[in-house]
This record gives C-alpha cells, sequence and structure tokens, in this order.
C-alpha cells in the first residue's frame, strides 16, 4: 500500500496550520484501536484523494 503514497514522513507540508492538523490527526489515528473505523477513515481519505485527482485534471483541462 505504501508504494503509491509512500511514507507519510516523506511528504512535507509547508502550511503550519495543515501540519497542526495532520499532527493531531496522526495522533489520534495512533492512539486508535477500532481496526473498522480506520478502514473506513482510510476509503475516505482514499476517496478524496481521488476525487482531487479527477477535478485537479478537470481544471487543468479547462485552462488549456
Amino acid at each position: 500500500m505504501t508504494e503509491k503514497f509512500g511514507h507519510p514522513d516523506d511528504i512535507i507540508l509547508t502550511n503550519p496550520s495543515k501540519m497542526f492538523e495532520y499532527e493531531k490527526l496522526a495522533r489520534d489515528i495512533d492512539k486508535c484501536e477500532n481496526v473498522e473505523e480506520l478502514q473506513i477513515s482510510l476509503k475516505a481519505m482514499l476517496k478524496l484523494y481521488m476525487k482531487q485527482e479527477e477535478v485537479t485534471a478537470e481544471v487543468l483541462k479547462m485552462r488549456m
């Protein structure tokens, strides 16, 4: 699974508020012991990532 997205430490956030939010959520994930909750959250994040790819591709098409 990490082949597609890499390790989280390899992804650099430059916006301080995004960095703070990520750290907060990462701690919540680390504390979570409910596998089903983690699976649902990961699936939602994957869909959001894929939706962002779709929207970005559409915006780029419109600008050409």
